[in-house]
């Protein structure tokens, strides 16, 4: 090849002086167009600089290239083996005049391609049979690398994507999405070429165990991971119309193209080698049956009698024998039937013309004829002469009528007519015989009334089921088969045409959050022999959730070993969201109530408190009084009163006005209030510029001093008072009333004793302390 260079160099050059038209290149962009425009503009640049600026690079899909081919708008052209088979078997291509030579990170060189099977590392999938059914990421579906290496893989494992509904999720862009498309959770299998999980750790896009790659073969020379074998890498090719020159030209400058040109091999091309054999791309197209072998060929007889020869003649011979023998025994079977005379069936024969012959016991039995009444006569007038619907039976329709005529053996339903005129179901068979036909037939009025009721009940066993959204099932655990009434089928919103029922496809329609849990209660179920309930969630296409309740049972052999599984499935969709409903009205109403009560204490509280000191008032002290006067005479304890008074407090809003009035009672009020140490001591406004202070569990002497205390609380406040006639300042006078434990008063006298004590000490100078017992 090193020994051609030179003489490439000088040809390139004798023929680009001659040549200057534009060579249009199109290369299929299966990284999407930036990426693979990114990867080819390089080798383009190298082309032009050896053929004066002419190569044209056009980055385009599949569809795209197919529409600039068909007008004449390529000339050369690179894209995936299966597709240039399509494009060859179309445009009668004289084949590929060059095949690429790839290059990874390493600049390890890679004439040959392979697709790759990912996963996510948590996934189940271990194996190519655990992908039968699961949802599918590809750029697309015609794809070399990205799909169809993989599916020709799974079908040299006898595994068919299409048998087992695999869902195939074609992305249309790059295989880098659906790397990404995997990582999301948007599919469970994804597709792609080998080489595009190493670039994406190259560049930091993914890490190295962010990827699982299923069926993974390393292959001696090559220097990617594979799932599949190695097919031929991307052929160049020329279109009819190209100029010969130009080709020649575009040749020269490709295989001139060298590997220690760094600049091209980093972006993945290692340089290009003469065409591969790409018989085994072909190979895989047949069996896969695709473009351009998706068309069966026209086969004529003189192929199949070249090919099948010897099957045909052996195959007439044996048919031959065949008929000799089915013959032989119709007329075995005949001589049967003619014997058949007084068994449990009804049995008659008739001659050419359709009249009876003879006719045995059990059929005049059920006719209700006499043997005189039918001989002679025409059998179509005596026993079928109209329909069960009383429309005439024409002639020409009587099965008997219809052997007579074409000597053939048949079997059917009939309703005959009984000599009373009445009619019942039978299974008729009519056989020829010599000189007419015998007739054998069987009433069948219980089996039809049974079917009939049969019938009945399956219809209401599937209204009642449509009714209460109710469906039932059965698996054969020895064959996997699995049976679904009409009504699951509406639940999973699953077309029973297209849904091959099995354990693992049941487990697909259920939600993917609940799988485990549903797959674990079923397997728990026949490890402890109960039968099980659970509830579960359906993902149905459009993203709607369903709530369904499963119950079920299973059977045993003998051994212990589990044969059969019954159940139901019913849809509990509604019940839940009403049952949520009622869950949030519950909640909001508690709230409500919680809110409320919040409010009523804090209007309680409020109706309890002075709203001029913030202390309490005298509804609130009466509640306490008479609480705390029951609980002294009950616990026998000691109950003290205290009434206080503002020393001259008119003479005090008079002059000072009755803002700062209301200021010099605050004050006052949360004087007395902080001169109170314990809890239990209560304080209230009695009104005006009058306090009361209840006192419980104390003795005389202690009230004594809380009075004293109350007073001096007052005293060291020094609030002025110039119009006070007992002090420069203001002062309370204050009048205690005690009640001992074992003293017998009543509530009212005990607060008259403190509304006295509190006269004396106003009348004897006032800023003073009466007590009284």
């Amino acid at each position: 090849m090193n020994r051609l260079i030179p003489f490439l160099a000088v040809f390139l050059f004798f023929i680009s002086a001659s040549a200057k038209d534009e060579i249009k290149f199109g290369v299929f962009a299966y990284m999407g167009h930036e990426k693979t425009r990114a990867k080819y503009q390089p080798l383009v640049d190298y082309l032009n600089e050896k053929l004066d600026n002419r190569v044209v690079l056009e980055v385009l899909t599949q569809e795209e290239m197919d529409d600039k081919i068909a007008k004449n708008q390529l000339d050369i052209a690179t894209t995936n083996p299966t597709h240039f088979l399509v494009v060859r078997q179309q445009y009668a291509l004289s084949g590929a005049f060059a095949t690429l030579i790839s290059a990874n990170d390493s600049g390890k060189p890679a004439s040959r391609l392979g697709g790759v099977i990912i996963v996510r590392p948590e996934s189940t999938i271990e194996q190519l049979e655990d992908i039968k059914g699961k949802s599918i990421s590809t750029p697309s579906m015609k794809h070399m690398g990205g799909y169809r290496a993989q599916v020709y893989e799974l079908h040299q494992h006898e595994i068919d994507i299409n048998r087992y509904n695999n869902k195939i999720i074609e992305t249309h862009n790059s295989h880098q999405d659906v790397v990404r498309e995997i990582l999301m959770r948007r599919a469970e299998v994804g597709f792609i070429r080998d080489g595009i999980l190493e670039e994406m750790i190259a560049s930091g896009d993914i890490k190295a165990g962010d990827i699982r790659i299923i069926n993974e073969k390393t292959m001696a020379g090559h220097p990617y991971k594979v799932s599949t074998q190695l097919y031929p890498e991307w052929p160049v090719f020329a279109l009819p119309h190209a100029k010969e020159r130009d080709i020649k030209l575009f040749i020269a400058a490709l295989f001139s193209l060298q590997p220690t040109n760094e600049v091209i091999k980093k972006a993945g091309i290692y340089g290009y080698t003469l065409p591969a054999d790409y018989l085994e791309v072909e190979e895989l197209s047949r069996h896969l049956r695709l473009p351009p072998f998706d068309q069966v060929p026209e086969i004529t007889f003189a192929d199949i009698w070249a090919h099948y020869k010897t099957v045909i003649i052996v195959s007439i011979v044996a048919l031959l024998l065949v008929l000799i023998y089915y013959s032989r025994e119709q007329r075995r079977k005949k001589l049967f039937e003619s014997l058949l005379f007084n068994i449990g069936d009804g049995v008659y024969g008739v001659n050419e013309e359709g009249k009876c012959t003879w006719i045995n016991d059990q059929a005049l039995k059920m006719t209700g004829f006499t043997e005189k009444e039918v001989l002679d006569k025409d059998q179509h007038a005596l026993f079928h002469h109209h329909r069960e619907t009383h429309e005439v039976y024409d002639e020409s329709e009587c099965p008997i009528y219809m052997t007579l005529n074409d000597r053939k053996t048949r079997s059917t339903e009939e309703y005959l007519i009984r000599h009373d005129g009445t009619y019942f179901p039978v299974s008729l068979t009519v056989a020829p015989a010599d000189e007419g036909a015998i007739i054998v037939f069987r009433d069948i009025t219980e089996q039809k009334l049974l079917h009939e009721t049969l019938e009945r009940s399956e219809l209401s066993l599937k209204k009642a089921q449509a009714i209460a959204h109710l469906g039932s099932w059965e698996l054969d655990l020895s064959s996997n088969v699995l049976y679904w009434s009409d009504e699951i089928f509406r639940i999973f919103e699953i077309n029973s045409l297209r849904f091959e029922a099995s354990y693992d496809a049941f487990l697909n329609g259920i939600h993917p959050d609940d799988r485990e849990s549903v797959n674990r209660a079923y397997q728990y179920s026949l490890k402890t022999r109960q039968k099980y309930t659970i509830d579960h969630r359906l993902l149905m296409s459009d993203g709607r959730i369903k709530w369904v309740r499963e119950v079920g049972d299973t059977e045993y052999d003998s051994e212990g070993v589990p044969t059969i599984s019954r159940g139901t499935v019913q849809d509990i969709t509604e019940q839940v969201l009403i049952n949520q409903e009622l869950r949030e009205t519950k909640s909001k109403l508690e709230e409500a109530n919680s809110a409320l009560k919040l409010k009523n204490d804090q209007l309680k509280e409020l109706a309890m408190i002075d709203g001029l000191t913030h202390i309490a008032n005298r509804r609130f002290f009466d509640e306490m009084y008479e609480k705390n006067y029951k609980e002294a005479f009950r616990d026998k304890k000691t109950l003290s009163v205290l009434m206080i008074d503002v020393d001259h407090f008119k003479h005090y809003n008079d002059h000072y006005g009755h803002a700062q009035g209301d200021v010099c009672l605050i004050t006052i009020a949360q004087a007395l209030k902080n001169a109170l140490k314990r809890p239990s001591d209560l304080i209230a406004r009695y009104g005006g510029e009058e306090f009361i202070v209840l006192l419980k569990d104390i003795d005389f002497e202690g009230s004594e001093q809380v009075s004293e205390s109350l007073a001096q609380a007052v005293e060291a406040l020094q609030l002025p008072h110039e119009y006070s006639s007992t002090a420069d300042h203001v002062s309370v006078s204050i009048g205690m009333a005690f009640k001992a434990i074992e003293e017998n008063v009543t509530k009212e006298d005990l607060l008259k004793r403190a509304d006295d004590a509190l006269y004396n000490a106003k009348a004897t100078g006032r800023n003073r302390v009466v007590s009284t017992v």
